[in-house]
């Protein structure tokens, strides 16, 4: 037996408001705004932590401004996804701030998980709405996927249901998972034949094979994915922007 993701999202949806509503302010910093800007990483996002002489990637670089916590999808093997709302009190989100979510996701997961030696995480942010961050979908997930999309995600089925994989890397990817995971959480479908929301913006981070450094990548990006549709063209017929 398996959870329904857009049950599993939708609790998430609703603990993350238990807890912002217990919280108010997770995080206090010294100039927060600061943390918003593009380029402020204090950690160079394409280093290995094998490589890093100090303390982790992740203690050295900001948060993003609400907390994200991963979850694992029962009966979809190694396969992760988050939420969380974008504030509406103070909309200053940017592109930045996807970034972080991305390898914040990716940094969970890694500690979380029973054991993957490499993953992708993908952040899907719908402007004014939150962001949808997901791993691979791994193990059975790669099974539960496509059996799963028309039901929970018609609008991006309507894009990849021909997809053909010529390679030796999976079929669906964490971009697939984390528009898998918004459209899930929609309280009515999207239209098909048309893009998604404007201001919709996507990014990636991880390493997609042990030598692979950690870092930022491209759609679907590695020498193993050979994908018809891939990523990056699933993207544009979605209207989604690459951070």
């Amino acid at each position: 037996m398996y959870l329904p993701i857009s049950k599993a999202v939708l609790r998430l949806l609703a603990a993350s408001q238990f807890i912002y509503a217990s919280l108010g302010h997770p995080y206090t910093v010294a100039n927060p705004t600061s943390l918003l800007l593009p380029g402020q990483e204090t950690q160079d996002s394409s280093a290995s932590y094998a490589d890093s002489s100090g303390p982790e990637p992740h203690m050295q670089r900001p948060r993003a401004v609400r907390p994200l916590d991963m979850q694992k999808l029962e009966g979809w093997g190694d396969t992760w996804v988050g939420f969380v709302p974008e504030p509406q009190e103070q909309p200053t989100w940017n592109k930045q701030t996807i970034n972080d979510y991305a390898q914040e996701g990716h940094e969970q997961v890694m500690q979380r998980s029973d054991g993957i030696p490499v993953t992708i995480v993908s952040a899907l942010w719908i402007r004014g709405k939150g962001v949808w961050v997901a791993s691979i979908p791994h193990d059975n997930g790669q099974t539960l996927f496509p059996s799963q999309c028309p039901i929970h995600a018609p609008r991006l089925w309507e894009v990849i249901r021909l997809r053909t994989n010529t390679g030796t890397g999976s079929t669906w990817h964490a971009e697939d998972m984390a528009m898998f995971a918004y459209e899930s959480n929609r309280e009515h479908p999207l239209l098909l034949n048309l893009p998604y929301p404007d201001g919709a913006y996507m990014a990636t981070y991880g390493r997609r094979y042990t030598l692979d450094p950690i870092g930022f990548k491209g759609p679907c990006s590695g020498p193993r994915t050979r994908l018809t549709p891939n990523c990056r063209e699933v993207l544009n017929t979605l209207d989604i922007h690459i951070v």
